[in-house]
């Protein structure tokens, strides 16, 4: 029986030497052709169709389970290969498979939303996300770039090494039994790993854990296809079918079982929010415009009230300001204010609506009408914790008095009440909203803050990237950007 690493290292050896073979480019082209359709499909979703591109990043949806079917796909190739060749059961190799599974689980959260577990205590108070996981408590932008440079240095650096130094290849081929991609799988690796490192688009974490889990997926194929299983014609071909097909119609099956449109909807106005700041405004109201259509739970009435949802159509008034479109936003705007009115006649004890309202006024411009509702909000959480609620609608009154007493410049009682929250409440998730509340990300600009912004990213010079090609916070009614220019 034969390891895959130990074909790849003699497959790749220097034409000329004693152990040199040659070399087939067809595995190369192969997968390079892979790796371009998927970064030109990405690409291409993240500016000609951010619909696609929001399924794609948006938790419980088709990214983050293919990430997760891939990862156990991956492991259930890999245990196949294991059981066919005795030297894939090397423990090194068990080790993987095992990551593999854990990497898969995390990934859905253990399977917490699909059959409706609640996040313990314990959980909430570390983890940002308030979810059955592990890797949302240590994840962090400087880890996962990380965590891309490590996988390089296995998957290209030390692989390019072996096939140039017998020495290194009989140290970790045949001492370790280390699983050591082939060479030809570079390209899809790669595409993972850049989205770690560059960071070059909006959720690029989610692109990056996609795209890193195909790499697993196609490199546990490899392995089963050069171990004693995948001899034949009919198992080589049972064995991409079960590659390609199975994390789709597992997706496919679970969105279509446990699609949950709020969370959705929240993932979603993060990227609305993210296409706004690099300037993509036309990206942003054509994604607005989707969201909009959703049939989802009222104002104050959300599924998953720790998330607290942003005033969104306070956004998308912004964004039509800025591609020169007032009359729409005014619409827009007034429209919301005649919805929130008649919501208040029978849910007049709802804090959100209230200070929905009063945002719509603050974007007008008309600050004592924004005072007057705020106030009234802040009447409604103090009745509310007056007559006695749970823990976690506690920290939220909470978090929105502090929030309504930074709108209302009301400084003192804003810091009273975050120092309250910061004893009472150490959860991750709850802290993580007072940064957000502090940082001035949840205040909600005037009309004219807005359009102020627009003229001074207008003249000011544009941060020069990968990804951006304008002044960052700058729209036009003709905003487009060439794919070409883009890569």
């Amino acid at each position: 029986m034969h390891d895959p690493a130990e074909d790849f290292g003699a497959s790749q050896q220097r034409p000329g030497t004693e152990r040199g073979t040659k070399i087939s480019y067809g595995p190369y082209l192969c997968n390079l052709i892979v790796a371009v359709f998927f970064v030109f499909g990405i690409y291409g979703a993240y500016l000609y169709d951010p619909i696609i591109y929001a399924h794609l990043v948006a938790e419980d949806n088709w990214g983050e389970y293919l990430t997760a079917f891939n990862y156990l796909v991956a492991f259930i190739l890999f245990a196949m290969a294991s059981w066919s060749s005795k030297k894939l059961s090397a423990p090194i190799y068990l080790l993987l498979c095992a990551l593999l599974v854990l990497a898969g689980m995390e990934e859905l959260s253990w399977g917490q939303r699909m059959v409706g577990i609640d996040t313990p205590d314990y959980l909430k108070a570390y983890n940002h996300k308030g979810e059955i996981n592990l890797h949302n408590m240590i994840a962090t932008t400087r880890l996962l770039s990380s965590v891309g440079w490590t996988l390089f240095i296995w998957y290209a650096v030390i692989p390019l090494a072996c096939a140039f130094s017998s020495g290194l290849k009989n140290f970790f081929s045949t001492r370790l039994k280390a699983p050591m991609p082939p060479l030809y799988l570079f390209p899809v690796f790669f595409i993972g790993t850049f989205f770690f490192t560059i960071q070059p688009l909006i959720k690029w974490d989610e692109i990056g854990e996609l795209m890193v889990s195909v790499g697993f997926q196609f490199f546990a194929a490899d392995a089963l296809l050069q171990s004693p299983f995948g001899k034949r014609p009919a198992q080589k071909l049972a064995i991409v079918s079960i590659a390609i097909v199975l994390p789709l119609l597992l997706s496919g099956m679970s969105i279509r079982n446990h699609f949950d449109g709020e969370l959705f909807l929240y993932r979603s106005n993060l990227l609305v929010e993210g296409y706004s700041h690099k300037g993509l405004c036309v990206q942003a109201e054509t994604l607005h415009a989707a969201l909009d259509k959703l049939s989802l739970s009222e104002r104050g009435h959300e599924q998953y009230p720790q998330l607290r949802p942003k005033t969104m159509f306070i956004k998308r008034a912004a964004i039509l300001d800025r591609l020169g479109d007032r009359e729409r936003a005014d619409s827009l705007i007034q429209q919301k204010i005649d919805g929130l009115r008649g919501l208040l006649k029978t849910d007049g004890d709802n804090p959100i609506l209230w200070q929905d309202l009063g945002n719509a006024y603050r974007y007008l411009g008309d600050k004592k009408t924004a005072r007057r509702h705020y106030e009234q909000a802040i009447d409604v959480i103090k009745k509310s914790k007056q007559a006695g609620i749970a823990r976690l609608e506690l920290d939220l009154a909470n978090l929105k008095l502090m929030e309504l007493y930074r709108a209302t410049k009301n400084w003192k009682k804003a810091e009273r009440v975050k120092a309250q929250i910061m004893k009472d409440s150490p959860g991750a998730m709850i802290k993580k909203h007072v940064y957000m509340i502090e940082s001035g990300n949840a205040r909600v600009k005037s009309r004219k803050e807005v359009m102020s912004t627009q003229k001074d990213n207008t003249t000011a010079s544009a941060r020069r990237s990968i990804y951006k090609i304008k002044p960052k916070g700058n729209c036009r009614k003709d905003d487009t950007v060439s794919l070409v220019k883009l890569i």
